[in-house]
């Protein structure tokens, strides 16, 4: 079970980090891209990414998309607590990438264009993980 609610964020942070299902009115594709690959990149946002936002230097617990991917690709996640656990862990996890993101960009405020988009990439990622979870199996997506 456990295996099976990995695979449902796998298949959701995959479907997040190609941008399918983000597409959005009031994002260019370009800002998408770009955000996008500040999560997905190695440490999240840090200082080799020249941003001007305060803290960019100071992540104490860098994390980025790919990393998290890797990590439930080799079964680094709680076994031994139930699905919901797996779930939960990813949760935190993403919740953490996007503090990151939000904290380079304070300067934005809290209704900035990435604090945005940040709480929009969670929303999606929570959405497409319950979707995930309650689709038969046979008719998931196929191994990743």
């Amino acid at each position: 079970a456990e295996t099976a609610a990995a695979h449902a964020c796998r298949v959701a942070l995959r479907r997040v980090m190609s941008a399918e299902g983000l597409a959005r009115a009031e994002y260019s594709q370009k800002t998408i891209d770009g955000t996008l690959h500040m999560i997905c990149s190695r440490g999240g946002c840090g200082e080799e990414e020249h941003y001007d936002g305060e803290g960019a230097s100071t992540m104490s617990n860098p994390l980025d998309l790919r990393t998290l991917d890797a990590r439930l690709a080799a079964g680094a996640y709680p076994h031994t607590l139930g699905p919901d656990a797996v779930v939960a862990w990813f949760d935190e996890s993403v919740a953490l990438v996007l503090h990151n993101l939000k904290t380079v960009f304070t300067w934005q405020g809290a209704d900035g264009a990435i604090a945005t988009f940040a709480d929009i990439v969670h929303a999606r990622l929570s959405t497409l993980v319950a979707e995930e979870r309650r689709a038969p199996r046979t008719a998931r997506s196929t191994p990743l």
